[in-house]
């Protein structure tokens, strides 16, 4: 009997168990279905993104500054002079908007998943991805003429479609056999003074 006992308490607890389960599952299953299939924008607008693109750019760049710290002021424009302090990267535009770089190539492919985004919203944030690529594009090949190249090599191969070609032109020769005309007997007496 008490065996029985045991046996039904614990179908009692695996039935509260599977019950709660099921409780749990229903409020995951109605809370989702009140969620969009899809991520929401990070950015509102066009303009908000752009702004955003162009204080990264501005984020590589530095101020020149005397021996006193001040900055240095051009004399013909008289605003300050800058240098750049670190190369744009893909990576580090997608790093400093607090994305990823899928979601930043996404939005260039205009493959957002957010189905209630306007055509021409989905084509500004892919024209502002891909002008912002081609500064950083700029500023990786001019990476080729400073130092050592070989980093700035590298991203045009894997991120531009860059290729080593080797152009090889030969002419069309054929093989030319200098024994070709000559006859067995010929041949063989030729074999026969070599080896002798």
């Amino acid at each position: 009997m008490a065996g029985e006992t045991r046996s039904t308490e614990a179908r009692k607890k695996l039935s509260k168990k599977v019950a709660a389960n099921s409780a749990i599952a229903k409020k995951r299953k109605a809370k989702a279905s009140k969620k969009p299939p899809y991520r929401p924008l990070k950015f509102r607008s066009v303009e908000a993104l752009q702004k955003q693109i162009d204080a990264y750019f501005d984020s590589c760049n530095d101020y020149v500054r005397n021996a006193k710290g001040i900055r240095i002021k051009d004399s013909e424009t008289g605003g300050y002079i800058k240098y750049q302090v670190l190369v744009p990267t893909v990576t580090g535009l997608a790093v400093f908007l607090d994305t990823s770089r899928e979601t930043l190539l996404d939005y260039e492919n205009e493959l957002h998943k957010n189905k209630d985004i306007p055509d021409e919203i989905k084509h500004g944030f892919s024209d502002a991805i891909k002008k912002a690529k081609l500064r950083i594009y700029a500023a990786t090949e001019q990476e080729l003429y400073h130092g050592k190249p070989t980093g700035a090599i590298f991203s045009l191969k894997n991120n531009y479609g860059w290729e080593d070609k080797t152009k090889v032109e030969t002419e069309n020769v054929g093989r030319h056999n200098p024994f070709e005309n000559l006859s067995e007997d010929e041949l063989r007496r030729l074999a026969g003074e070599i080896t002798s």
